[in-house]
């Protein structure tokens, strides 16, 4: 049984898998691996979503409830409709848990009052957004946010990767968040930030003005306040959080197209070159992954960082193909 990814996942929930994509996760979505992540993961927000929402009605949903509606499909739809039926039933129901946990906003209206931004590989994009707050989106990331925002509701957008963000502050004080596909999001007024929500990393780091981080974990929401030069990171596999003191520019260097080193292992540099280039990293030996280094390298081209690799690093770097290969230069 193939196991799908965190990414697939949200491919499957955003109708964005093709059939044999949509086959692997619904296949999953049936293990006793797949029902717990789907109670757990999903039908908890129901029971965290914020206070000021209005229920109408709260559905009572179990994973098996999700599955059932597979099988319950209507059979005399053309063959067509009843293969789409089958990818995508269970996501109209996720729609609906949803829907009453405060993600609305990201199913349930129609595509074209949305815009989707994205920046590829080894690029940089910069947004204005309709409150003339700006993003800049670091590689490999996407967000997603409404074309017109009323001035009585919060700011919402969806974040996938990593971005900078200055939000601009409003008369009516109205609030904006940032959602992830990571079980977390920032709540803020007016702030300058920075978003990191990969598979392996998941942090904020707060430049100016105050944040409020909140994580949810089966279940449970974590609150966390921040203060400007403080870092909060976490991972899920091990439900560790991490909140210290930094120096900003170490985390946000890249939207100036720069990669600052500060006694940063090779193995973090090998993630960062994966996330942000979509190469995988192949290290001769293992031992040079523990290694420390410091340095400041121009990341505006694939080509001119690995070059500045290699001149801070005692090793040897080539690529081929998708693949960057690091050796020791005694080698």
């Amino acid at each position: 049984m193939h196991t799908p990814d965190s990414h697939l996942i949200q491919k499957y929930f955003l109708n964005q898998c093709s059939k044999p994509e949509a086959k692997i996760v619904l296949d999953w979505f049936k293990t006793e691996e797949g029902k717990l992540y789907l109670e757990s993961h999903l039908l908890s927000d129901l029971e965290s979503a914020s206070d000021n929402q209005h229920f109408i009605h709260k559905p009572k949903l179990t994973a098996n409830d999700l599955l059932t509606k597979i099988h319950n499909r209507p059979q005399n739809a053309s063959k067509a409709k009843k293969n789409r039926h089958f990818f995508y039933s269970i996501a109209a129901v996720i729609t609906l848990v949803m829907f009453f946990s405060g993600w609305l906003v990201f199913k349930e209206i129609t595509e074209d009052k949305w815009v989707m931004a994205k920046a590829n590989y080894g690029e940089n994009k910069t947004l204005l957004l309709p409150d003339s707050s700006m993003v800049i989106l670091n590689a490999n990331s996407t967000l997603k946010y409404a074309k017109d925002w009323p001035t009585q509701e919060a700011r919402v957008v969806q974040l996938d990767g990593e971005a900078y963000f200055s939000v601009r502050h409003t008369n009516t004080d109205q609030e904006f968040k940032v959602l992830t596909s990571n079980g977390f999001y920032v709540n803020v007024l007016g702030t300058e930030f920075n978003v990191t929500s990969r598979a392996q990393t998941s942090r904020v780091v707060l430049e100016s003005g105050k944040v409020q981080l909140q994580i949810r974990d089966n279940g449970k929401v974590n609150e966390l306040d921040m203060i400007p030069g403080e870092l909060i990171e976490f991972t899920r596999e091990n439900n560790v959080v991490v909140k210290k003191q930094v120096n900003t520019h170490l985390y946000t260097s890249w939207k100036n197209s720069e990669m600052i080193f500060d006694n940063t292992s090779l193995s973090e540099i090998s993630q960062l070159i994966k996330d942000n280039y979509g190469l995988t990293v192949v290290v001769s030996d293992p031992q040079l992954l523990n290694e420390h280094f410091s340095g400041t390298i121009p990341s505006n081209d694939l080509e001119t960082l690995l070059q500045g690799l290699e001149s801070l690093l005692p090793v040897s770097i080539r690529q081929e193909q998708n693949h960057i290969k690091i050796s020791s230069q005694s080698q």
